[in-house]
C-alpha cells in the first residue's frame, strides 16, 4: 500500500511537470517563432541601393487559411560624415514584400507586375509594395493588412491602392522584403521592414494531448 502511494505521488509530480511545461528535454523555441520578424536595413547614396532579407518562414505541414500584417518604418536619416552640408534629404524609399506560398504539389511566388516592368533599381514588385515619398523623415510608417493600408502602392510603385488580398491558403510560406532607395545627397537612411502571420483558425493536434510546446497554456 505504501509503495502504491509513493508511485501515485511520483506520477502526479511527473504529470504536473508535464502540464507546467517542465521536462528533462532542452527548451525549444515555440513552433511559431519564425512566423514573424522585423529586419533592419541601412541605405546610403554610395553603396548598393537594394537589399533583400527573409522576414518570416512557416512550415505548417497542413493546409490553413492565413492572415498577415506587413509594415515598414524609417528609423533614422543622418548625413554622412565628412560631406558638405545640404538642406534637402531627397530620399525616396521603396519596399517590396515577396510571398512564396506552397500547398500540395505546387509553389507560387507572388512577385512581378502584369506587364513585366520592373520597379526602381530593377527590383521586382511584390505581393505588398510600399513607397515612402521624397522628403520622408524618421518616423514615417507604412502598413497594410487585409482591411486597411497606408503607403501601399501598386506594382508600378506609384499608384496608391487599398488592400486587395484578404487571406490566402498555404501550408508552407516564406516572406522576403526587398528595399531600394533613391538617395541623391550624402545621407544614410535606416529603416525596418516586418511581417507577422497567423492562421485564421489555430487548432494544434498536440493540444488534445495536453502538450503545449510554446507554453501557450500560460498565457493571460
Amino acid at each position: 500500500m505504501k509503495v502504491s502511494t509513493m508511485r501515485a505521488a511520483a506520477l502526479a509530480v511527473v504529470l504536473a511537470a508535464r502540464l507546467d511545461g517542465c521536462s528533462d528535454e532542452p527548451m525549444r523555441p515555440s513552433p511559431w517563432h519564425m512566423w514573424g520578424d522585423e529586419k533592419s536595413f541601412t541605405l546610403d547614396n554610395v553603396h548598393t541601393l537594394t537589399q533583400t532579407s527573409q522576414i518570416a518562414r512557416v512550415s505548417y505541414k497542413r493546409p490553413e487559411t492565413w492572415s498577415f500584417l506587413a509594415w515598414a518604418r524609417i528609423t533614422g536619416v543622418q548625413q554622412l560624415p565628412g560631406q558638405a552640408v545640404v538642406t534637402a534629404t531627397d530620399v525616396a524609399l521603396f519596399v517590396a514584400f515577396t510571398f512564396s506560398l506552397g500547398l500540395g504539389r505546387t509553389v507560387v511566388q507572388l512577385e512581378g507586375a502584369p506587364d513585366g516592368v520592373l520597379g526602381p533599381f530593377n527590383m521586382k514588385p511584390g505581393m505588398v509594395n510600399f513607397k515612402f515619398p521624397i522628403g520622408a523623415v524618421a518616423g514615417a510608417f507604412c502598413m497594410t493588412n487585409s482591411s486597411q493600408a497606408q503607403g501601399q502602392v501598386a506594382t508600378d510603385f506609384s499608384t496608391g491602392i487599398a488592400p486587395l488580398l484578404e487571406h490566402f491558403p498555404a501550408d508552407d510560406i516564406q516572406v522576403q522584403a526587398t528595399v531600394a532607395g533613391l538617395i541623391v545627397h550624402p545621407y544614410q537612411v535606416q529603416l525596418t521592414a516586418g511581417c507577422i502571420l497567423a492562421p485564421r483558425n489555430h487548432i494544434r493536434p498536440e493540444w488534445f494531448l495536453q502538450e503545449f510546446p510554446g507554453e501557450e497554456h500560460k498565457g493571460v
